[in-house]
């Protein structure tokens, strides 16, 4: 994420202070020069978390499985004050128009099928015990199941990688445009 300005000018203020008590000749230069950086370093990764952002939604629209779009249509990311958000989102209406479940889970992390769902015994779980909810079907060993087709967690997590490494550089480039290095 990149430094909030409150952060940068607060930094700054601490700089002019420490000017202040050394008296040291050339410390606004100084001071000056770094502000400068610490404005470019904003920009560009600012820059950098809008790139990410975007590669993520490339990444899962690309692997997505598409039945009827909605899910591919529900791919989607927002640049926040506090960063960024990447959601996917697939909410089929059921017949009575109300709204279904949101199966974006479900082609993520897979499911079982509605007649295997019904043939599978009931197990309690940990939640069944903390009075959370009740005994849930889980596939048993033969059971077919809608396998899992992951498209979220995996773009979510290459694009963060390629982030990480674009933010290293950041410092460098603010720095090496103002003949630092």
């Amino acid at each position: 994420m990149s430094l909030p300005i409150f952060t940068i000018a607060w930094q700054g203020y601490g700089l002019y202070h420490s000017y202040e008590k050394t008296g040291v000749v050339g410390w606004p230069d100084v001071v000056q020069a770094l502000a400068k950086i610490a404005r470019k370093m904003a920009a560009k990764s600012a820059k950098v978390d809008h790139d990410a952002l975007d590669d993520m939604v490339s990444l899962a629209r690309s692997r997505v499985p598409v039945d009827t779009g909605l899910l591919l249509n529900g791919i989607t990311g927002e640049v926040t004050d506090e960063g960024f958000e990447f959601r996917a989102s697939a909410v089929h209406e059921k017949a009575s128009g109300k709204p279904g479940a949101d199966y974006a889970r479900f082609v993520e992390f897979g499911h079982l099928t509605a007649a295997r769902r019904a043939a599978a015994p009931a197990v309690a779980d940990d939640a069944f015990f903390s009075g959370a909810g009740a005994p849930r079907a889980r596939p048993t060993k033969g059971q077919t199941q809608v396998e899992p087709q992951p498209f979220f967690f995996n773009s979510a997590e290459e694009a963060l990688q390629k982030r990480g490494l674009a933010m290293d550089d950041v410092i460098a480039q603010s720095a090496q445009e103002d003949g630092w290095q």
